[in-house]
């Protein structure tokens, strides 16, 4: 037989196992949040005409009206003002439920890291709620006192500072197997408040300009597609011609008009010396066909490659030139 598992009643259970069960209903509670305030953003938008105002500006700015309809931040409703401050709320007492928990399952070292990541980081979280409720003079701190002066002037640095804190008490967290779980499904819940809730939301509002976006992106993909392919069926300018000009040819008479694709050099000298060398053009060391200019200087015709692939036609008196010492003759 199966032993039957006795469930210990939620009083009788030691205070890191209390400890996990309240963390892991804290977590739930920042998903539920949330979510919640996310649609009370969406029905605010809806109500607020947010589709047609959309479909409007879409309809008569087009492309330009597409990228306009995409939302903007928008002032909070009182209601999501509320649940993000009992989402901050839960978020400090998971913060703080994992100091404890790390602090009571840890060793020595462990201890002494809870308390300086955690101290730093919660004093920062309550100065941060007393400063966004005006709160600071009901404990003393007075607008004129240096201390205020001084949070006034580095207080982006010390928020800064102290989210660090918190971040180095959630890496040390998941360093402690008590605490990994934990740590790993706060983490979760903070990316589903910061990022997953608000990107599915912000999909459905935005449902009207993506789908303008996405056919202005097909469209253009379809437009480059058919100048493709109307590009493939155009015949190249001279191309029959060409080709009457190479059936029409002799083999022998090689010095018949070059081709359109063919570039035509043609030179009046008298027994110029075509020949394949190594030259100066264009102030350049460059190995290539070079002929000899009416004074004895060497003209550089072409490139090898060129001549041997027929891509030039070497044209002097009216004779195309075929044989070129140290090059083979055209292909074409």
């Amino acid at each position: 037989m199966k032993p039957s598992k006795v469930k210990v009643p939620f009083s009788e259970r030691t205070v890191p196992n209390k400890l996990a069960y309240i963390s892991f209903g804290i977590t739930l509670i920042i998903v539920v949040l949330a979510f919640s305030e996310q649609i009370v953003g969406y029905i605010n938008f809806i109500q607020n005409d947010g589709y047609a105002n959309q479909l409007d500006m879409v309809q008569s700015s087009g492309g330009q009206g597409t990228f306009a309809a995409f939302t903007s931040p928008s002032q909070e409703s009182h209601i999501e003002i509320v649940l993000a401050n009992i989402a901050f709320a839960m978020m400090v007492v998971q913060t703080l439920l994992i100091a404890v928990y790390l602090f009571i399952t840890s060793g020595v070292p462990g201890k002494i890291l809870s308390v300086v990541f955690s101290v730093p980081a919660i004093a920062v979280i309550i100065l941060f709620i007393l400063d966004a409720n005006g709160m600071f003079g009901v404990i003393g701190i007075e607008r004129e006192s240096t201390f205020y002066q001084f949070l006034m002037e580095y207080g982006q640095i010390i928020i800064r500072g102290g989210l660090i804190f918190a971040l180095a008490l959630l890496i040390t967290s998941l360093a402690n197997e008590h605490t990994r779980v934990l740590s790993l499904i706060f983490i979760f819940g903070i990316i589903v408040y910061a990022i997953i809730a608000p990107l599915v939301f912000w999909l459905l509002k935005n449902f009207i300009p993506l789908v303008s976006l996405a056919g202005m992106v097909v469209f253009g993909i379809l437009v480059i597609a058919a100048l493709f392919a109307v590009s493939k069926f155009i015949p190249a300018e001279g191309g029959s011609s060409s080709n009457s000009t190479i059936a029409s040819g002799n083999s022998n008479n090689s010095s018949s008009k070059a081709t359109a694709s063919q570039r035509k050099l043609t030179y009046g000298l008298s027994n110029p010396n075509f020949r394949k060398t190594r030259g100066k053009s264009f102030g350049m060391e460059v190995e290539g066909v070079f002929c000899t200019g009416a004074q004895g200087q060497e003209i550089y015709v072409c490139s090898v490659e060129d001549f041997e692939k027929g891509k030039v036609a070497v044209m002097n008196n009216g004779t195309r030139i075929t044989r070129v010492a140290g090059c083979k003759a055209p292909e074409r």
